[in-house]
């Protein structure tokens, strides 16, 4: 997943490798105009196993269409792991009427 259309919902799943559990550890999709700014958008995952699931809803999704960074970071309050990182394109809608 690497586009969307702006104001959509999207199930993402994410399988992580370099892990041997999940136990302890939350999930977090992140989303940033640029790598070191706050972030605009965050939504923590579900887990089993090594697989995250995100529900991102269509207000997370309603921002200017434009290429943000996003990425999938795990963390257990000690140790922090960045799954994947990678450009987002918010695209623009037909469903929008602005």
């Amino acid at each position: 997943m690497n586009a969307i259309y702006r104001g959509d919902s999207q199930t993402i799943t994410v399988n992580i490798t370099g892990l041997a559990t999940l136990s302890g550890y939350t999930v977090v999709f992140i989303v940033k105009d640029d790598l070191g700014d706050t972030p605009l958008k965050s939504n923590t995952g579900s887990t089993e196993s090594l697989t995250a699931t995100f529900n991102i809803t269509s207000s997370e999704t309603d921002i200017s269409a434009d290429n943000y960074n996003y990425g999938v970071v795990a963390s257990n309050g000690v140790n922090v792991y960045t799954v994947r990182q990678y450009t987002l394109t918010i695209k623009d809608s037909i469903n929008r009427t602005e």
